[in-house]
């Protein structure tokens, strides 16, 4: 089941408004655009109000799900497996939205719940351990007792529901947005890694359907299109390779490019808001093994370490 909302634009029934969230009088606020904080205090206020009647509407909902389960008694055989995407800058570091700006936490650390029947000792238990979306897959196959493909590089999470394991321990995993930045964490510190140009030139494109996300892919872009080599997760199915343009029809260039370039290191264990950048050369160090590691399984092309500077 997919719940579209929170999303843009924060409408929901009066009813889920609260009083004392928002004094605001004047005109409709439930849309930010992913850009730097310029509202008034009043205004800011507003726009969350309408994120959190959002939240309310979703909660109410939710609840009707959970329900149905109590009355159809469907715990004894159904699993449920609660997450998102990424989340969204309420005003946190300055910010609205997302993408544009460094992927912060309030982004990129997404909430994850499981509850399955075979596991209600463990009900309440909060695991540690670092896990990211490409693992729901190959949970989702684990709980109907199949096998993942071999070109999956996710990893079942049921084993996480007794215990945090050891293959889950010394786990560094990368994410961000194509032709971005990339967020490197090891659950601990997170690293953001900036190439020497945003909007230089040198990657490819791969794909069997030239679609962007609001548009296809341009005749200028279409004539630099080449069948290439697969790679080992196309199963021998080769590719077109297409010229990454500057002024492509996706993000970052939909509203304008990346801001508030450059390096940052945190430690969430004593910065867990993110304020300070660190530097610290021996993590930094692993965490960039850690990223060419990952980058290498995922079979990343070479341009990408080059574009990248790494």
């Amino acid at each position: 089941m997919e719940l579209f909302d929170p999303h843009e634009p924060f409408h929901a029934p009066k009813r889920f408004r609260r009083k004392g969230d928002s004094t605001w009088e004047g005109g409709v606020l439930n849309w930010p655009d992913y850009v730097p904080v310029n509202e008034t205090e009043e205004e800011i206020a507003e726009i969350r109000a309408c994120y959190a009647s959002q939240i309310r509407m979703l909660d109410e909902y939710v609840g009707r799900l959970l329900d149905i389960m109590d009355q159809e008694e469907m715990w004894d055989n159904t699993a449920i497996i609660m997450s998102t995407d990424h989340g969204f800058l309420l005003g946190e570091h300055g910010w609205w939205g997302k993408s544009r700006m460094p992927y912060y936490e309030e982004m990129s650390h997404i909430p994850l719940m499981i509850c399955h029947p075979g596991y209600k000792n463990s009900a309440g238990r909060r695991s540690q351990a670092l896990t990211q979306t490409i693992d729901l897959m190959p949970t989702i196959l684990d709980i109907f007792g199949i096998k993942a493909g071999k070109h999956v590089t996710g990893q079942s999470l049921l084993s996480l529901m007794n215990a945090d394991t050891a293959s889950f321990e010394d786990r560094i995993v990368a994410f961000g947005l194509f032709a971005g930045p990339i967020g490197v964490t090891d659950g601990r510190y997170v690293m953001l890694h900036y190439p020497p140009d945003v909007l230089g030139e040198g990657l490819f494109e791969y794909t069997l359907m030239p679609q962007h996300m609001v548009r296809p892919f341009a005749p200028k872009e279409l004539a630099t299109a080449k069948l290439v080599k697969p790679f080992g997760f196309t199963d021998g199915i080769p590719l077109l390779r297409m010229d990454a343009r500057r002024d492509a029809a996706r993000p970052p260039n939909l509203g304008g490019s990346f801001m508030e370039q450059g390096f940052r290191l945190y430690d969430l264990k004593s910065d867990p808001e993110q304020r300070t950048p660190i530097r610290n050369q021996a993590v930094e160090a692993r965490l960039y093994q850690g990223l060419r590691d990952y980058m290498e399984t995922h079979e990343a092309p070479g341009e990408a370490y080059v574009w990248h500077g790494l």
